[in-house]
């Protein structure tokens, strides 16, 4: 073992895993860092499909079986003229189902497309409704983050497959000062409205973006342990292999590299060295 190796003796196993990674580079240090994520929260304005309630089905069916006057589907239906729930016609004109005439004096009503297609089930109800949309955000890449999902293959479309990574979030205002980490330096103020879009309805199959209620974001401190591994080469020019660990996933298998955060933390140390 290279007497410039400096590490805790517990990473013994890890150094003898790792140590010949890199050909042209020597293992020289190994240790935990903590990297930022935000946990965050926005209204967003989402838009819902439903289907049409049991009543105004039937008022569709029986207008689409030709009877057609008011007085008629009332008396069909077993209510009387003014009762409150006639207000249901309205609802379907307003919805553009039926279109009402005056026939000798009667009220009378016809189906329109729209409402054959609602009673095929073909179309749906559209509404507006405020979500509080809770996400992850990676501070360095700055990018949406699924803890479930490997981080480099978020981005992958090809491999974006559900995963039970699960990655731990800690609160970062609650850890160990000593340990080294990298500062929160991206909070995100204001997201790519097509990045968030795209996102949302990802998150939400049966939901669609519609708006952003306000630019207001809430975000929080989050932080999240890994291994660092350091290589330096003969002329002393240093790169990072960035690893899991236990402290890492909540269901921790093995030390998979994590390649876009390497080349960050890389790239991050070369700037400001340890």
């Amino acid at each position: 073992m290279s007497k410039t190796v400096e590490f805790n003796p517990k990473y013994k196993n890890i150094f003898n895993q790792f140590k010949d990674n890199h050909i042209e580079y020597e293992l020289t240090n190994i240790f935990e860092i903590l990297l930022p994520f935000w946990e965050c929260t926005k209204n967003i304005v989402a838009e819902t499909e439903t289907d049409i309630d049991r009543f105004s089905q039937i008022i569709l069916q029986t207008i689409d079986a030709n009877i057609t006057s008011h007085k008629e589907i009332c008396a069909f239906l077993g209510i009387k003229e003014e009762s409150f729930v006639t207000v249901q016609f309205h609802f379907l004109i307003k919805n553009e189902m039926i279109v009402e005439s005056i026939i000798d004096n009667e009220t009378h009503y016809k189906i329109t497309y729209d409402g054959k297609a609602f009673l095929q089930k073909k179309k749906k109800l559209k509404s507006l409704e405020t979500i509080p949309f809770r996400f992850k955000y990676n501070d360095m890449l700055q990018s949406f983050f699924n803890p479930d999902i490997a981080i480099d293959q978020e981005r992958d479309k090809k491999k974006n497959l559900k995963k039970a990574t699960e990655y731990k979030l800690l609160e970062t205002r609650r850890l160990d000062y000593k340990i080294i980490e990298i500062k929160h330096n991206n909070k995100p103020y204001k997201i790519n409205t097509l990045e968030l879009a795209t996102f949302f309805n990802q998150q939400y199959p049966n939901l669609s973006f519609f708006d952003e209620e306000t630019n207001k974001i809430e975000a929080h401190r989050r932080s999240i342990s890994f291994l660092a591994i350091e290589y330096t080469d003969v002329m002393g020019v240093k790169r990072y292999d960035i690893r899991r660990h236990k402290k890492t996933v909540h269901k921790f298998d093995k030390n998979d590299l994590e390649e876009n955060l390497s080349k960050y933390v890389t790239g991050y140390f070369a700037k400001f060295p340890l």
